[in-house]
Protein backbone atom coordinates (compact mmCIF):
# COMPACT_ATOMS: atom_id res chain seq x y z
CA UNK A 1 0.00 0.00 0.00
CA UNK A 2 2.88 2.40 1.35
CA UNK A 3 4.30 1.35 -2.35
CA UNK A 4 1.27 2.10 -4.08
CA UNK A 5 0.68 5.45 -2.50
CA UNK A 6 4.87 6.42 -3.36
CA UNK A 7 4.31 5.23 -6.80
CA UNK A 8 1.02 7.52 -7.48
CA UNK A 9 3.03 10.93 -5.95
CA UNK A 10 6.00 10.12 -8.41
CA UNK A 11 3.85 9.63 -10.81
CA UNK A 12 2.57 13.17 -10.68
CA UNK A 13 6.36 14.55 -9.27
CA UNK A 14 8.40 12.98 -12.05
CA UNK A 15 6.67 14.83 -15.36
CA UNK A 16 6.87 17.91 -13.69
CA UNK A 17 10.22 17.60 -12.98
CA UNK A 18 10.91 16.90 -16.23
CA UNK A 19 9.26 19.79 -17.64
CA UNK A 20 11.27 22.50 -14.78
CA UNK A 21 14.83 21.07 -15.99
CA UNK A 22 13.99 21.19 -19.89
CA UNK A 23 11.92 24.68 -19.24
CA UNK A 24 15.54 25.90 -17.75
CA UNK A 25 17.93 24.60 -20.27
CA UNK A 26 16.17 25.24 -23.15
CA UNK A 27 16.65 29.04 -23.76
CA UNK A 28 19.95 28.55 -24.04
CA UNK A 29 19.39 26.15 -26.90
CA UNK A 30 17.23 28.24 -28.94
CA UNK A 31 18.92 30.09 -31.65
CA UNK A 32 21.94 27.58 -31.56
CA UNK A 33 20.10 24.27 -31.91
CA UNK A 34 18.07 23.18 -35.12
CA UNK A 35 15.04 24.43 -35.13
CA UNK A 36 13.55 20.88 -35.60
CA UNK A 37 15.16 19.93 -32.72
CA UNK A 38 13.78 22.33 -30.68
CA UNK A 39 10.05 21.69 -31.83
CA UNK A 40 10.37 18.28 -31.22
CA UNK A 41 11.19 19.12 -27.53
CA UNK A 42 8.64 21.77 -27.52
CA UNK A 43 6.14 19.08 -28.50
CA UNK A 44 6.88 16.77 -25.91
CA UNK A 45 6.68 19.40 -23.53
CA UNK A 46 3.35 20.32 -24.72
CA UNK A 47 2.38 16.14 -24.27
CA UNK A 48 3.11 16.55 -20.68
CA UNK A 49 1.84 19.40 -19.75
CA UNK A 50 -0.55 20.90 -22.87
CA UNK A 51 -1.92 24.51 -21.14
CA UNK A 52 1.65 25.43 -19.67
CA UNK A 53 2.03 29.01 -20.53
CA UNK A 54 6.00 29.03 -19.57
CA UNK A 55 6.13 26.76 -21.96
CA UNK A 56 4.09 28.51 -25.03
CA UNK A 57 6.73 31.64 -24.24
CA UNK A 58 10.12 28.89 -25.11
CA UNK A 59 7.65 28.37 -28.12
CA UNK A 60 7.14 31.58 -29.02
CA UNK A 61 11.09 32.62 -28.65
CA UNK A 62 11.88 29.51 -30.67
CA UNK A 63 9.30 30.50 -33.36
CA UNK A 64 10.67 34.49 -33.78
CA UNK A 65 14.45 33.03 -33.57
CA UNK A 66 13.47 30.84 -36.32
CA UNK A 67 11.75 33.87 -38.19
CA UNK A 68 8.98 31.25 -38.22
CA UNK A 69 5.31 34.15 -37.31
CA UNK A 70 3.21 31.66 -38.90
CA UNK A 71 3.94 29.26 -36.23
CA UNK A 72 3.87 32.29 -33.68
CA UNK A 73 0.47 32.53 -34.35
CA UNK A 74 -0.59 29.44 -34.26
CA UNK A 75 0.90 28.42 -30.80
CA UNK A 76 -1.01 31.52 -29.25
CA UNK A 77 -4.02 30.90 -30.57
CA UNK A 78 -3.85 27.12 -29.54
CA UNK A 79 -2.96 28.47 -25.97
CA UNK A 80 -5.90 30.31 -26.07
CA UNK A 81 -8.26 28.27 -27.29
CA UNK A 82 -7.09 25.61 -24.43
CA UNK A 83 -7.33 28.24 -21.96
CA UNK A 84 -10.87 29.14 -21.92
CA UNK A 85 -11.89 25.88 -23.37
CA UNK A 86 -10.38 23.98 -19.99
CA UNK A 87 -10.49 26.48 -17.51
CA UNK A 88 -12.35 29.20 -18.39
CA UNK A 89 -9.68 31.91 -18.85
CA UNK A 90 -7.52 33.78 -21.03
CA UNK A 91 -3.51 34.13 -21.25
CA UNK A 92 -1.87 36.04 -18.52
CA UNK A 93 -0.65 39.07 -19.41
CA UNK A 94 2.64 38.44 -19.61
CA UNK A 95 2.13 35.70 -22.04
CA UNK A 96 0.36 38.29 -24.11
CA UNK A 97 2.89 41.07 -24.15
CA UNK A 98 5.52 38.61 -25.10
CA UNK A 99 3.53 37.68 -28.13
CA UNK A 100 2.47 41.37 -29.12
CA UNK A 101 6.06 42.21 -28.80
CA UNK A 102 7.51 39.18 -31.01
CA UNK A 103 4.70 38.89 -33.49
CA UNK A 104 5.11 42.72 -33.85
CA UNK A 105 9.31 42.78 -34.30
CA UNK A 106 9.10 39.62 -36.57
CA UNK A 107 7.67 42.01 -39.81
CA UNK A 108 10.06 40.66 -42.77
CA UNK A 109 12.28 43.28 -44.64
CA UNK A 110 10.66 44.46 -47.95
CA UNK A 111 10.90 42.03 -50.48
CA UNK A 112 10.50 43.98 -53.71
CA UNK A 113 9.50 47.83 -54.68
CA UNK A 114 5.77 48.59 -54.52
CA UNK A 115 4.17 49.68 -57.95
CA UNK A 116 2.11 52.74 -57.51
CA UNK A 117 -1.37 52.55 -59.28
CA UNK A 118 -4.43 55.17 -60.17
CA UNK A 119 -6.42 56.42 -56.78
CA UNK A 120 -9.71 54.70 -56.25
CA UNK A 121 -13.26 55.80 -56.94
CA UNK A 122 -15.29 58.47 -54.82
CA UNK A 123 -17.76 56.23 -52.80
CA UNK A 124 -15.73 53.81 -51.69
CA UNK A 125 -14.16 53.04 -48.22
CA UNK A 126 -12.21 56.45 -47.32
CA UNK A 127 -8.98 56.91 -44.86
CA UNK A 128 -8.39 60.18 -44.15
CA UNK A 129 -4.56 60.12 -42.67
CA UNK A 130 -3.53 62.60 -40.18
CA UNK A 131 -0.25 63.98 -39.89
CA UNK A 132 1.43 61.88 -37.37
CA UNK A 133 2.22 64.32 -33.86
CA UNK A 134 5.56 64.58 -31.77
CA UNK A 135 5.68 64.19 -27.82
CA UNK A 136 8.69 65.71 -27.57
CA UNK A 137 10.29 68.77 -29.84
CA UNK A 138 13.14 67.53 -31.35
CA UNK A 139 13.94 68.01 -34.81
CA UNK A 140 14.36 63.76 -35.25
CA UNK A 141 11.14 63.17 -34.30
CA UNK A 142 9.52 65.36 -36.18
CA UNK A 143 11.60 64.44 -39.37
CA UNK A 144 10.54 60.94 -38.89
CA UNK A 145 6.82 61.90 -38.40
CA UNK A 146 6.54 63.56 -41.70
CA UNK A 147 8.38 60.55 -43.46
CA UNK A 148 6.16 58.61 -41.53
CA UNK A 149 3.06 60.33 -42.81
CA UNK A 150 4.22 60.45 -46.28
CA UNK A 151 5.09 56.92 -46.68
CA UNK A 152 2.09 55.60 -45.18
CA UNK A 153 -0.33 57.22 -47.55
CA UNK A 154 2.32 56.27 -50.52
CA UNK A 155 1.49 52.85 -49.47
CA UNK A 156 -2.01 52.58 -48.94
CA UNK A 157 -2.82 54.75 -52.45
CA UNK A 158 -2.49 52.00 -54.73
CA UNK A 159 -5.03 49.87 -53.37
CA UNK A 160 -8.28 50.05 -55.24
CA UNK A 161 -10.71 49.13 -52.39
CA UNK A 162 -10.44 51.92 -50.20
CA UNK A 163 -9.61 56.06 -51.02
CA UNK A 164 -6.44 58.00 -49.25
CA UNK A 165 -6.63 61.38 -48.31
CA UNK A 166 -4.13 63.46 -47.09
CA UNK A 167 -5.70 65.16 -44.12
CA UNK A 168 -4.75 68.39 -42.14
CA UNK A 169 -3.90 68.26 -38.69
CA UNK A 170 -7.28 70.20 -37.89
CA UNK A 171 -10.08 66.78 -37.95
CA UNK A 172 -13.16 68.98 -36.71
CA UNK A 173 -14.28 69.36 -40.55
CA UNK A 174 -14.10 65.87 -41.57
CA UNK A 175 -17.67 64.63 -42.39
CA UNK A 176 -18.11 66.80 -44.99
CA UNK A 177 -15.46 65.58 -46.93
CA UNK A 178 -16.12 61.94 -46.61
CA UNK A 179 -19.94 62.49 -47.26
CA UNK A 180 -20.07 60.33 -50.05
CA UNK A 181 -18.12 57.39 -48.49
CA UNK A 182 -19.75 53.85 -47.99
CA UNK A 183 -17.52 53.88 -44.57
CA UNK A 184 -15.04 56.36 -43.58
CA UNK A 185 -11.89 56.18 -41.31
CA UNK A 186 -9.23 58.49 -40.02
CA UNK A 187 -5.60 57.19 -39.29
CA UNK A 188 -3.89 59.34 -36.18
CA UNK A 189 -0.66 58.84 -35.00
CA UNK A 190 2.02 59.58 -32.21
CA UNK A 191 5.58 59.88 -31.60
CA UNK A 192 7.84 60.05 -28.53
CA UNK A 193 11.38 59.67 -28.33
CA UNK A 194 12.51 57.24 -25.70
CA UNK A 195 16.67 57.14 -25.52
CA UNK A 196 17.84 55.55 -28.82
CA UNK A 197 13.94 54.23 -29.45
CA UNK A 198 10.95 56.35 -30.91
CA UNK A 199 7.68 54.94 -29.86
CA UNK A 200 4.80 55.44 -32.31
CA UNK A 201 1.24 54.70 -31.30
CA UNK A 202 -1.37 54.33 -34.33
CA UNK A 203 -5.02 54.49 -34.42
CA UNK A 204 -7.59 53.57 -36.73
CA UNK A 205 -11.14 55.03 -36.11
CA UNK A 206 -14.25 54.66 -37.67
CA UNK A 207 -15.54 58.42 -37.81
CA UNK A 208 -19.47 57.21 -38.04
CA UNK A 209 -18.83 55.36 -34.70
CA UNK A 210 -15.97 56.82 -33.01
CA UNK A 211 -15.12 53.01 -32.25
CA UNK A 212 -11.01 51.76 -33.07
CA UNK A 213 -11.18 49.50 -34.92
CA UNK A 214 -7.57 48.77 -35.14
CA UNK A 215 -4.61 49.87 -32.75
CA UNK A 216 -0.59 48.91 -32.57
CA UNK A 217 2.33 50.66 -31.09
CA UNK A 218 5.27 50.05 -33.11
CA UNK A 219 8.84 51.10 -32.42
CA UNK A 220 11.47 52.57 -34.84
CA UNK A 221 15.40 52.29 -33.77
CA UNK A 222 17.21 55.27 -34.73
CA UNK A 223 20.55 53.09 -35.58
CA UNK A 224 18.86 51.61 -38.86
CA UNK A 225 16.04 54.18 -39.54
CA UNK A 226 15.22 53.73 -42.99
CA UNK A 227 14.82 49.49 -42.52
CA UNK A 228 12.78 50.26 -39.51
CA UNK A 229 10.76 52.42 -41.59
CA UNK A 230 9.98 50.44 -43.78
CA UNK A 231 9.22 47.74 -41.59
CA UNK A 232 6.62 49.58 -39.71
CA UNK A 233 4.81 51.26 -42.81
CA UNK A 234 4.19 47.56 -43.63
CA UNK A 235 3.47 46.74 -40.33
CA UNK A 236 0.32 49.70 -40.76
CA UNK A 237 -0.41 49.01 -43.88
CA UNK A 238 -0.71 45.55 -43.59
CA UNK A 239 -3.36 45.65 -40.35
CA UNK A 240 -5.47 48.70 -41.93
CA UNK A 241 -6.33 46.73 -44.26
CA UNK A 242 -8.46 43.60 -42.69
CA UNK A 243 -9.10 45.83 -39.99
CA UNK A 244 -11.04 48.36 -42.66
CA UNK A 245 -12.54 44.71 -44.25
CA UNK A 246 -13.82 43.18 -41.07
CA UNK A 247 -15.25 46.40 -39.80
CA UNK A 248 -17.34 47.37 -42.84
CA UNK A 249 -18.68 43.44 -43.62
CA UNK A 250 -20.11 43.68 -40.41
CA UNK A 251 -21.90 46.77 -41.15
CA UNK A 252 -25.77 46.47 -39.46
CA UNK A 253 -27.80 48.88 -41.76
CA UNK A 254 -26.54 48.84 -45.00
CA UNK A 255 -29.93 49.19 -46.53
CA UNK A 256 -29.65 52.87 -44.23
CA UNK A 257 -26.86 53.67 -46.83
CA UNK A 258 -27.55 56.87 -48.76
CA UNK A 259 -24.73 56.31 -51.82
CA UNK A 260 -24.99 54.77 -55.21
CA UNK A 261 -27.18 51.54 -55.81
CA UNK A 262 -23.98 49.91 -56.80
CA UNK A 263 -22.52 50.40 -53.49
CA UNK A 264 -25.71 49.11 -51.21
CA UNK A 265 -25.90 46.15 -53.25
CA UNK A 266 -21.90 45.36 -53.36
CA UNK A 267 -21.89 45.71 -49.94
CA UNK A 268 -24.64 43.64 -49.07
CA UNK A 269 -22.50 41.09 -51.33
CA UNK A 270 -19.72 41.02 -49.52
CA UNK A 271 -21.39 40.49 -46.01
CA UNK A 272 -23.45 37.54 -47.49
CA UNK A 273 -20.13 36.10 -48.33
CA UNK A 274 -17.88 37.36 -45.55
CA UNK A 275 -19.04 34.41 -43.16
CA UNK A 276 -19.69 30.73 -43.41
CA UNK A 277 -22.93 31.22 -45.24
CA UNK A 278 -24.94 28.34 -47.35
CA UNK A 279 -24.99 27.53 -50.68
CA UNK A 280 -28.37 29.62 -51.59
CA UNK A 281 -26.75 33.02 -49.92
CA UNK A 282 -23.49 32.48 -51.86
CA UNK A 283 -24.95 32.03 -55.26
CA UNK A 284 -27.40 35.38 -53.87
CA UNK A 285 -24.29 37.20 -53.70
CA UNK A 286 -23.23 36.23 -57.02
CA UNK A 287 -26.35 36.98 -58.33
CA UNK A 288 -25.85 40.67 -56.64
CA UNK A 289 -22.63 40.76 -58.14
CA UNK A 290 -23.31 39.45 -61.30
CA UNK A 291 -26.26 42.51 -61.50
CA UNK A 292 -23.49 45.55 -60.85
CA UNK A 293 -20.88 44.12 -63.29
CA UNK A 294 -23.96 44.23 -66.23
CA UNK A 295 -24.39 47.74 -65.32
CA UNK A 296 -21.08 48.59 -64.95
CA UNK A 297 -17.78 45.80 -66.32
CA UNK A 298 -15.32 48.59 -64.83
CA UNK A 299 -16.74 47.45 -61.40
CA UNK A 300 -13.10 46.20 -60.26
CA UNK A 301 -14.37 44.97 -57.18
CA UNK A 302 -17.08 43.26 -58.00
CA UNK A 303 -15.49 41.45 -60.91
CA UNK A 304 -12.57 40.40 -58.07
CA UNK A 305 -15.17 38.71 -56.13
CA UNK A 306 -17.19 37.23 -58.41
CA UNK A 307 -14.78 35.76 -60.92
CA UNK A 308 -13.21 34.04 -57.28
CA UNK A 309 -15.92 32.53 -56.15
CA UNK A 310 -16.61 31.29 -59.76
CA UNK A 311 -13.07 29.90 -59.62
CA UNK A 312 -13.58 28.43 -55.97
CA UNK A 313 -17.03 26.86 -57.25
CA UNK A 314 -19.27 29.22 -54.34
CA UNK A 315 -16.24 28.85 -51.68
CA UNK A 316 -16.28 24.58 -52.22
CA UNK A 317 -19.86 24.40 -52.04
CA UNK A 318 -20.79 22.57 -54.15
CA UNK A 319 -18.44 19.52 -55.98
CA UNK A 320 -19.32 16.82 -59.16
CA UNK A 321 -20.78 19.22 -61.57
CA UNK A 322 -19.12 20.41 -64.74
CA UNK A 323 -16.30 23.25 -64.18
CA UNK A 324 -15.53 24.25 -67.25
CA UNK A 325 -18.78 26.81 -67.30
CA UNK A 326 -17.53 28.50 -64.13
CA UNK A 327 -13.46 28.17 -65.00
CA UNK A 328 -14.32 30.00 -68.22
CA UNK A 329 -17.04 32.61 -66.92
CA UNK A 330 -14.19 33.24 -64.25
CA UNK A 331 -11.21 33.52 -66.43
CA UNK A 332 -13.28 36.09 -68.87
CA UNK A 333 -14.65 38.43 -66.08
CA UNK A 334 -10.85 38.44 -64.71
CA UNK A 335 -9.62 39.13 -68.21
CA UNK A 336 -11.98 41.81 -69.13
CA UNK A 337 -11.77 43.69 -65.99
CA UNK A 338 -7.37 43.50 -66.20
CA UNK A 339 -8.04 45.28 -69.49
CA UNK A 340 -9.77 48.23 -67.91
CA UNK A 341 -7.38 48.40 -65.64
CA UNK A 342 -4.02 46.37 -66.16
CA UNK A 343 -2.36 48.02 -63.09
CA UNK A 344 -4.29 46.63 -60.31
CA UNK A 345 -2.64 43.83 -58.37
CA UNK A 346 -5.78 42.44 -57.34
CA UNK A 347 -6.89 41.93 -60.93
CA UNK A 348 -3.56 40.02 -61.61
CA UNK A 349 -3.78 38.26 -58.79
CA UNK A 350 -7.44 36.94 -59.54
CA UNK A 351 -6.29 36.13 -63.36
CA UNK A 352 -3.09 34.39 -61.87
CA UNK A 353 -5.99 31.81 -60.12
CA UNK A 354 -7.49 31.45 -63.05
CA UNK A 355 -4.17 30.12 -65.33
CA UNK A 356 -3.39 28.44 -61.84
CA UNK A 357 -6.81 26.16 -61.79
CA UNK A 358 -6.57 25.45 -65.55
CA UNK A 359 -3.26 24.19 -65.18
CA UNK A 360 -1.84 27.24 -67.28
CA UNK A 361 1.81 26.72 -64.97
CA UNK A 362 3.63 29.72 -66.59
CA UNK A 363 1.50 32.70 -67.09
CA UNK A 364 0.45 31.58 -63.43
CA UNK A 365 3.53 31.51 -62.54
CA UNK A 366 4.87 35.39 -63.81
CA UNK A 367 1.02 36.77 -62.62
CA UNK A 368 1.67 35.45 -58.96
CA UNK A 369 5.20 37.29 -59.12
CA UNK A 370 4.02 39.82 -60.86
CA UNK A 371 1.53 40.80 -58.30
CA UNK A 372 3.94 40.35 -55.01
CA UNK A 373 5.85 43.23 -56.27
CA UNK A 374 2.42 45.17 -56.87
CA UNK A 375 0.70 43.85 -53.19
CA UNK A 376 3.59 43.71 -50.67
CA UNK A 377 1.96 45.75 -47.78
CA UNK A 378 -1.57 43.50 -48.75
CA UNK A 379 -1.39 40.44 -45.84
CA UNK A 380 -4.42 38.93 -47.89
CA UNK A 381 -3.12 39.44 -50.98
CA UNK A 382 0.44 38.29 -49.90
CA UNK A 383 -1.04 34.83 -48.69
CA UNK A 384 -3.00 34.13 -51.70
CA UNK A 385 -0.22 34.43 -53.72
CA UNK A 386 2.06 32.50 -51.63
CA UNK A 387 -0.84 29.44 -51.91
CA UNK A 388 -0.64 30.12 -55.85
CA UNK A 389 3.16 29.11 -55.32
CA UNK A 390 2.69 26.72 -53.13
CA UNK A 391 0.35 24.76 -55.74
CA UNK A 392 3.19 25.51 -57.76
CA UNK A 393 5.45 23.83 -55.94
CA UNK A 394 7.59 26.90 -55.20
CA UNK A 395 7.67 25.90 -51.48
CA UNK A 396 10.55 27.90 -49.99
CA UNK A 397 8.92 31.01 -51.98
CA UNK A 398 5.61 30.42 -50.78
CA UNK A 399 6.99 29.86 -47.45
CA UNK A 400 8.60 33.17 -47.29
CA UNK A 401 5.97 35.10 -48.37
CA UNK A 402 3.41 33.65 -46.19
CA UNK A 403 5.63 34.41 -43.02
CA UNK A 404 5.31 37.78 -44.89
CA UNK A 405 1.27 37.89 -45.04
CA UNK A 406 1.28 36.59 -40.78
CA UNK A 407 3.60 39.80 -39.95
CA UNK A 408 1.49 42.04 -42.00
CA UNK A 409 -1.65 40.92 -40.24
CA UNK A 410 -1.35 40.52 -36.35
CA UNK A 411 -5.10 39.13 -36.57
CA UNK A 412 -4.18 36.28 -39.06
CA UNK A 413 -7.45 34.87 -40.19
CA UNK A 414 -8.16 30.98 -40.46
CA UNK A 415 -7.28 30.62 -44.21
CA UNK A 416 -3.72 31.93 -43.47
CA UNK A 417 -3.14 28.85 -41.15
CA UNK A 418 -5.10 26.13 -43.07
CA UNK A 419 -2.92 27.63 -46.17
CA UNK A 420 0.68 27.07 -44.35
CA UNK A 421 -1.02 23.49 -43.58
CA UNK A 422 -0.94 22.97 -46.98
CA UNK A 423 2.67 24.34 -47.57
CA UNK A 424 3.72 22.19 -44.29
CA UNK A 425 1.91 19.09 -45.56
CA UNK A 426 4.04 19.56 -49.28
CA UNK A 427 7.15 20.26 -47.25
CA UNK A 428 6.57 16.27 -45.89
CA UNK A 429 6.10 17.66 -42.35
CA UNK A 430 3.12 16.10 -41.68
CA UNK A 431 3.17 16.67 -37.95
CA UNK A 432 3.51 21.01 -37.88
CA UNK A 433 0.78 20.65 -40.36
CA UNK A 434 -1.67 18.95 -38.48
CA UNK A 435 -1.20 21.42 -35.88
CA UNK A 436 -1.82 24.31 -37.88
CA UNK A 437 -4.64 22.59 -39.32
CA UNK A 438 -5.66 22.32 -35.75
CA UNK A 439 -6.08 25.62 -34.63
CA UNK A 440 -7.32 27.10 -38.14
CA UNK A 441 -10.56 26.11 -37.39
CA UNK A 442 -11.57 26.27 -41.21
CA UNK A 443 -14.08 23.90 -42.82
CA UNK A 444 -14.10 24.71 -46.47
CA UNK A 445 -14.38 21.06 -48.71
CA UNK A 446 -10.51 21.77 -50.04
CA UNK A 447 -8.94 22.53 -47.08
CA UNK A 448 -10.90 19.52 -45.09
CA UNK A 449 -9.26 17.45 -48.22
CA UNK A 450 -5.93 18.23 -47.50
CA UNK A 451 -5.80 17.50 -43.59
CA UNK A 452 -7.64 14.32 -43.84
CA UNK A 453 -4.56 13.45 -46.71
CA UNK A 454 -2.43 14.42 -44.36
CA UNK A 455 -4.05 12.48 -41.23
CA UNK A 456 -2.93 9.02 -43.59
CA UNK A 457 0.85 10.11 -42.56
CA UNK A 458 0.71 10.73 -38.88
CA UNK A 459 0.08 7.22 -37.47
CA UNK A 460 -0.49 8.45 -34.08
CA UNK A 461 -3.69 10.66 -34.92
CA UNK A 462 -5.86 9.52 -32.71
CA UNK A 463 -9.04 7.62 -33.48
CA UNK A 464 -11.65 9.69 -32.41
CA UNK A 465 -10.31 12.76 -34.24
CA UNK A 466 -9.59 10.84 -37.20
CA UNK A 467 -13.34 9.88 -37.24
CA UNK A 468 -14.78 13.14 -35.90
CA UNK A 469 -13.11 14.69 -39.36
CA UNK A 470 -14.04 11.55 -41.78
CA UNK A 471 -17.45 12.35 -40.95
CA UNK A 472 -17.37 16.10 -41.66
CA UNK A 473 -15.72 15.68 -44.74
CA UNK A 474 -18.11 13.40 -45.93
CA UNK A 475 -21.23 15.03 -44.68
CA UNK A 476 -20.15 18.06 -46.14
CA UNK A 477 -19.20 17.01 -49.84
CA UNK A 478 -22.31 14.55 -49.92
CA UNK A 479 -24.29 17.83 -49.13
CA UNK A 480 -22.48 19.67 -52.36
CA UNK A 481 -23.09 17.21 -54.67
CA UNK A 482 -24.80 18.72 -57.59
CA UNK A 483 -25.33 16.16 -59.71
CA UNK A 484 -27.61 12.80 -60.01
CA UNK A 485 -24.36 10.73 -60.56
CA UNK A 486 -23.59 8.34 -58.37
CA UNK A 487 -21.03 9.83 -55.57
CA UNK A 488 -17.92 7.47 -56.25
CA UNK A 489 -14.57 7.45 -54.10
CA UNK A 490 -12.89 7.84 -57.62
CA UNK A 491 -15.04 11.24 -58.02
CA UNK A 492 -14.08 12.57 -54.92
CA UNK A 493 -10.69 12.30 -55.78
CA UNK A 494 -10.76 13.64 -59.25
CA UNK A 495 -12.53 16.75 -57.55
CA UNK A 496 -8.97 16.81 -54.81
CA UNK A 497 -7.36 16.79 -58.07
CA UNK A 498 -9.25 20.10 -59.81
CA UNK A 499 -9.67 22.06 -56.54
CA UNK A 500 -5.67 21.62 -55.58
CA UNK A 501 -4.15 21.26 -58.80
CA UNK A 502 -0.60 20.67 -57.68
CA UNK A 503 2.00 20.58 -60.34
CA UNK A 504 4.28 18.32 -59.26
CA UNK A 505 3.44 14.80 -59.39
CA UNK A 506 4.88 14.12 -56.25
CA UNK A 507 2.54 16.76 -54.49
CA UNK A 508 -0.66 15.74 -56.34
CA UNK A 509 0.15 11.91 -55.03
CA UNK A 510 0.39 12.85 -51.55
CA UNK A 511 -2.87 14.64 -51.68
CA UNK A 512 -4.65 11.46 -53.94
CA UNK A 513 -3.00 8.88 -51.75
CA UNK A 514 -3.24 10.28 -48.62
CA UNK A 515 -7.09 10.81 -48.80
CA UNK A 516 -7.80 8.05 -50.99
CA UNK A 517 -6.43 6.10 -47.97
CA UNK A 518 -8.26 8.09 -45.07
CA UNK A 519 -11.24 7.48 -47.23
CA UNK A 520 -11.54 4.07 -48.55
CA UNK A 521 -12.68 1.85 -46.04
CA UNK A 522 -15.98 3.81 -44.74
CA UNK A 523 -16.59 5.46 -48.26
CA UNK A 524 -19.10 2.94 -49.21
CA UNK A 525 -21.10 2.76 -46.31
CA UNK A 526 -21.05 6.79 -45.63
CA UNK A 527 -21.58 7.97 -49.44
CA UNK A 528 -22.54 5.52 -51.99
CA UNK A 529 -25.82 6.88 -53.14
CA UNK A 530 -27.67 8.99 -55.57
CA UNK A 531 -29.24 11.67 -55.44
Amino acid sequence: MAFDEWLAVERVRQPERVVVAVCAGLPDMIGRAAPMHIQEILRSLDRLDPWNEAIARLGFSADHAAGDIASLHRRYRRLCDGLTKEFGVDPSTETQTMFERLSTTGTPAPVGPVVAAPSASAVLPTVLVSPIETITDDRVSHDIAGVLTDDIRTALAPYREIRVVALAADVASVKDTVADALAAYVLTGKIRLIGAQIRLNLQLGNIATGIIVWSDQLSVEQTDLSSAIDDVVAKAVGSILPAIESDITSMPELAAYAGADDIILFAKARRLMSFDRTLPEIQAAAAMLEEIVERNPRHVHATIWLARMYNTDFWQKIAGHDVAAFRARALDLARRATAYEPSDGRLLLRLSWCYLRSRNWPRADRGFRKAITQMLNHADSMNECAAGLCILGELEDAERYMQRAFALNPAAPAHYHADHAVLLMLKGDAQAAEEHFEVCGERGLMYLAARLANAAYLPAFEQAEREVLLVEFTTLFHDAWQTERELTLSGALDWARDTLPFKLAEHAERLRNGLEAMLSATWPANLRTTR
